[in-house]
């Protein structure tokens, strides 16, 4: 992991400055979700309900050649993925590393099968190449590595009242190490 990423514009990587690479700690949740931050961002945490926009590069290890293999990308269609936070349509591993993000921070997170695409849960690939690509990794139960980027947090203004932090973490030990990330 370097200090910048060939996957993101040059712009991108020139706005914040990049965690140093010997600084840098991987994480690993109880759910077994491994994320390192390059930028920890300066905005806001997200609360489960609020509307987040999110880029994201998606990969995939080619166990071939020992690489990781790009399917999606929302920076070449110019777009962040925009989704409600904890409402179950993005995949759960996504949801997770995303709770403790900051906007304007960015992060590596190596999402196991089972947090990934376990059911139709997004970002899905727009493309039928990118979709093709993507349920060949799942089918053979890969990890799969997205790059994230926290652009924004928003209140939703239509917001009924459905979600919150305190009833979305139900398992205590992901509450006990979100706590942990948030500091003291």
């Amino acid at each position: 992991l370097g200090a910048t990423s060939p996957l993101l514009p040059r712009a991108l990587q020139a706005a914040q400055p990049a965690i140093p690479q010997d600084q840098r700690q991987v994480f690993r949740s109880p759910s077994g979700l491994r994320f390192v931050d390059f930028v920890e961002g300066s905005g806001p945490t997200p609360r489960y309900g609020q509307l987040i926009r999110f880029h994201y590069v998606a990969q995939a290890p080619d166990t071939t050649f020992g690489r990781l293999v790009k399917f999606d990308s929302t920076y070449e269609r110019k777009a962040p993925y925009l989704t409600k936070h904890g409402n179950g349509l993005t995949c759960e591993g996504i949801e997770e590393a995303l709770h403790t993000m900051r906007a304007g921070g960015r992060r590596r997170v190596i999402v196991p099968s089972n947090l990934g695409y376990t059911s139709d849960k997004g970002p899905m690939p727009p493309n039928n190449d990118g979709r093709v690509g993507l349920f060949q990794r799942v089918t053979d139960g890969e990890p799969l590595v997205f790059d994230l980027e926290l652009v924004s947090v928003m209140d939703d203004l239509v917001d009924r009242g459905d979600y919150d932090d305190e009833t979305m973490i139900s398992k205590p030990e992901l509450k006990d190490f979100i706590s942990s990330k948030d500091g003291p």
